[in-house]
Order: C-alpha cells, then sequence, then structure tokens
C-alpha cells in the first residue's frame, strides 16, 4: 500500500468538519516568517462549509507570495490554554469604495424623474375659483 495520504473526496479536510471537531487552523509564510491561528468554527460563515483547509487564502496577505504559505488544520492541546494567541473575528467595517472618472454625460441619464413642464401639470380649483379645465380628481363628491 502506498505511504501517502488519500486525496479522495471523503478525506479532504472540509471546514465543516474541521469545525465539527473544534480544531484550530495554523497559518504560516515561510516568506515573513509569520504564523496566525484561527479556530475553525469562527471561519465557516466567512469562507462557507465547502471550503477545504490549504486552499482558503491562497496567499500570504502581508507579502502576497503563494509558494511557502502553508494552511494546516490541528487539535488544540493543554498548552495552548492562556499561551496561544487566536485571531478572531471583531466586526464588519464598511469601507466606500471610490473611483477616478473623467467628467462627461451619465451614460444612463439622471437618477431622478425630470421635473414636469406646465403643459403636463393638472389645472385644479382653487378656493371657490374655477379654472378653464378642471382635474376630476379635485371635484368634490
Amino acid at each position: 500500500m502506498p505511504k501517502t495520504p488519500s486525496s479522495g473526496f471523503y478525506h479532504q479536510p472540509f471546514l465543516w468538519r474541521i469545525a465539527g471537531a473544534r480544531m484550530i487552523i495554523r497559518c504560516y509564510c515561510g516568506w515573513c516568517r509569520r504564523a496566525q491561528h484561527y479556530l475553525a468554527m469562527d471561519l465557516v460563515p466567512i469562507f462557507g462549509s465547502d471550503a477545504v483547509v490549504g486552499q482558503l487564502w491562497g496567499c500570504c496577505p502581508r507579502c502576497g507570495k503563494a509558494d511557502r504559505w502553508t494552511e494546516q488544520e490541528r487539535l488544540p492541546t493543554g498548552d495552548d490554554v492562556g499561551n496561544l494567541v487566536i485571531r478572531r473575528p471583531a466586526g464588519l467595517k464598511a469601507v466606500q469604495l471610490w473611483a477616478d472618472d473623467f467628467y462627461g454625460p451619465a451614460p444612463y441619464g439622471p437618477p431622478w424623474p425630470p421635473p414636469p413642464t406646465m403643459g403636463s401639470v393638472p389645472p385644479r380649483q382653487y378656493e371657490g375659483l374655477t379654472l378653464a379645465n378642471p382635474s376630476p380628481w379635485d371635484q368634490d363628491a
């Protein structure tokens, strides 16, 4: 039998399996020599339950290199309590994105309706004055 680990569907480290076992995901960059630890339960809402550990980020968020980036799952030990720093989500931050464009007419028109013209405004009755063409909506029943 071969000594290589199986790459079959059942043996892949899916995030929902890792989170169910309450495991820790260790991400390490060999270029930056930086390691971050995450709880798998915290990553399920972000990446989805069908994500595979080892393909979550794909590259280092600091240096952007992928050739020495590793993501591994492991069980927490008793030595981790009080000593291991876990990176947890602290909330969402909405950021407005801006782009620089040259000034020109909008391709779709203004976002508001055009003002009415004098011909489209229905005539009304004011305090007993009757105008030439009264509107049927202004008639008292």
